[in-house]
């Protein structure tokens, strides 16, 4: 589990002072689709600007925005565990948990590293309509796809394991897995680390000009 040079592992307990303490300030791998979401033009979405504002604004204040957890969020969260026995059952695959991997600016929680291979895992419990375009489709969501890449960046992995189950569906259609290769996504992964590094100055933008403002 060595991280890569110039990367931390924060194994603090979730929601704890700690915990928190090491997020604050960091652009993390739940909201990289934020950042990297374009719409028909090619522009970016009006989310990308208000989460580097939320980035400036935790570091100038040293306090890490709450966000709202709806309840089809924390069922999601609360069936974790099953999805990933499940994929343990299909893959064969031993899996661990793991902390906050991050650097100075930005940051990623992996969902678990398997055991013996250079790989981690991202299980996802969606709703049922979102399973269902996942295993129509056989493709994983955009917002999802970035989410990995950034996982991929942090821990420096050579794939990825994208799970999507849904327990009320029938048993052979409750799990998809697709897995994400390093060497297929470079181009992207550039993308990525190219995009995080244009955020970088433009939260030290919004810092300047919010701590030069006078009214």
């Amino acid at each position: 589990m060595n991280p890569p040079n110039g990367v931390t592992i924060d194994t603090s307990e979730q929601g704890s002072d700690e915990w928190r303490a090491k997020r604050c300030g960091k652009f993390t791998a739940s909201k990289a689709g934020d950042l990297m979401a374009v719409g028909k033009n090619g522009q970016p979405l009006a989310g990308r600007k208000d989460y580097v504002t939320q980035i400036a604004l935790e570091r100038i204040t040293g306090e890490l925005e709450e966000f709202f957890k709806s309840a089809a969020m924390q069922e999601g969260t609360d069936r974790e565990r099953t999805a990933a026995l499940a994929y343990s059952f299909q893959t064969g695959n031993e899996t661990e948990q793991t902390g906050f991997w991050h650097n100075d600016k930005y940051g990623a929680s992996p969902d678990d590293l398997i055991i013996g291979q250079n790989g981690g895992v991202e299980y996802k419990n969606p709703k049922a309509a979102t399973h269902y375009q996942t295993i129509v489709k056989q493709e994983v969501p955009p917002y999802y796809y970035w989410q990995i890449l950034q996982c991929l960046l942090v821990t420096n992995r050579d794939f990825w394991d994208y799970v999507s189950y849904h327990p009320k569906f029938p048993p052979s259609a409750q799990l998809f897995i697709k897995r994400i290769s390093r060497v297929r996504v470079q181009n992207d992964l550039d993308k990525l680390q190219s995009e995080l590094a244009k955020a970088e100055l433009e939260v030290q933008e919004i810092i300047d000009q919010v701590n030069g403002y006078n009214n």
